[in-house]
């Protein structure tokens, strides 16, 4: 039983005096206890409850989620893009994205040095969708929309708990143990998700993750994710940590938002009708 361990003895590189002569890395070094002991990597999917059985090892049921995940993938379970008043809504977004008139293609060229130096790839749209409560960083809902090849730097997510469905297209994430400037010297987990498919994110699981988009010549990718700090986070760190685009630093991300998702739709509804007048 863990309550029962009084002490705890490392050696790093087989150096019993690892805190005198590794003074350095001392206060870097920290270890993590989980409810559960580890006997294999858990699934990284969510299955809706009523097609889950024990037979299924690549998913896992809302049921098994902690509570502040269960509640987010509750919240974003059925929610959908196009809607009975703007059915167009996707396919509008796709035109913004590829017309040089279009209000999404700009803001993506404008945000091509967001992440240090520029790279037009390294771009996605964040929607946000509520107010900010504080429960999170930055907003609880954001929409994230990623064009053909783009990607987002790898990154960390505030030790906060998080939900990511793919309502449109497919991603491609790529999970890291840690957030580090030698993002290479480990093979991420590397996982394809497709549309209606659902991950999670722990304080302490899937946390450091870079997302991009497969289809290079393909349809955008768009994405719902939403997030929640713990009870027991005290420090509500409000930034996303990432590692630049030059891979030489770590930097810290404000999650702005780009534009709130009713005024977008409204937005793109305006772009699809003048379209459609041409």
């Amino acid at each position: 039983m863990l309550k029962q361990v009084s002490y705890l003895h490392v050696k790093m590189n087989n150096n019993e005096n690892m805190l005198g002569e590794l003074k350095d890395i001392k206060d870097n070094v920290r270890f993590f206890f989980g409810k559960e002991p580890v006997v294999r990597d858990p699934a990284m999917f969510i299955i809706p409850q009523d097609k889950y059985s024990i037979q299924i090892k690549s998913a896992i049921p809302p049921s098994e989620l902690e509570k502040p995940c269960r509640s987010l993938y509750t919240s974003v379970a059925n929610f959908s893009l196009n809607t009975p008043d703007f059915p167009e809504f996707v396919e509008a977004i796709e035109r913004s994205i590829k017309n040089s008139n279009g209000w999404c293609h700009k803001k993506l060229e404008e945000k091509a040095n967001r992440f240090g130096r520029p790279n037009p790839m390294a771009t996605y749209l964040r929607i946000t969708y509520g107010q900010k409560l504080g429960t999170s960083p930055g907003h609880a809902y954001v929409i994230e929309i990623w064009p053909p090849g783009h990607f987002s730097p790898i990154h960390n997510h505030s030790s906060a708990y998080g939900i990511i469905r793919v309502l449109h297209g497919r991603l491609l994430a790529k999970v890291y143990p840690e957030l580090t400037i030698k993002p290479f010297q480990y093979a991420p987990i590397e996982q394809i998700l497709e549309q209606d498919q659902v991950t999670w994110m722990l304080p302490k699981l899937n946390q450091t993750h870079q997302i991009r988009n497969p289809d290079l010549y393909g349809s955008s990718a768009i994405s719902i994710q939403c997030y929640q700090y713990g009870k027991e986070d005290s420090v509500h760190y409000e930034y996303f940590d990432y590692l630049a685009n030059d891979g030489r630093s770590i930097a810290q991300f404000n999650p702005t938002s780009d534009m709130d998702y009713d005024d977008f739709k409204d937005l793109m509804k305006k772009e699809w009708d003048q379209f459609k007048k041409t």
